[in-house]
């Protein structure tokens, strides 16, 4: 895997726990000098509810949507309380203890810097 590659890993989902749907929130995946940028839809899903982990190259993102009281009988059903996980391979060239997670209005972005050796450079040039 080349170095300047954040990749998605196609996973099997099973169904959850509670008996629910798994599915994989949709992403972006940005990359510049510094760092990679991940945001991912969570629609439903509140930061108690919310678990990102790091693992030998697996960066997972996991989201359990809390179960919606049951006060009435519904007429139709278009939309299921759903869980999510996604799972990402990342290279061994970040900054592992650097990453960062911030979950604003349903959207979570996650900020993986680079290792500084990485980063590109500029060279000073000397005038002898």
């Amino acid at each position: 895997m080349a170095s300047t590659e954040v990749m998605r890993k196609e996973q099997n989902l099973p169904q959850s726990m509670r008996g629910r749907p798994v599915v994989m929130p949709l992403v972006d995946i940005f990359e510049n000098d510094d760092e990679y940028m991940i945001n991912t839809d969570l629609p439903g899903i509140s930061a108690d509810n919310l678990n990102v982990s790091l693992d030998r190259g697996e960066l997972t993102v996991e989201g359990i949507c809390p179960d919606e009281p049951d006060t009435s009988e519904a007429l139709v059903r278009e939309y299921r309380p759903r869980d999510y996980r996604r799972t990402f391979l990342v290279p061994d060239t970040i900054q592992a203890d650097g990453i960062s997670a911030n979950l604003d209005d349903g959207v979570l972005t996650i900020r993986i810097p680079k290792a500084a050796a990485v980063k590109p450079r500029r060279i000073e040039i000397k005038v002898d």
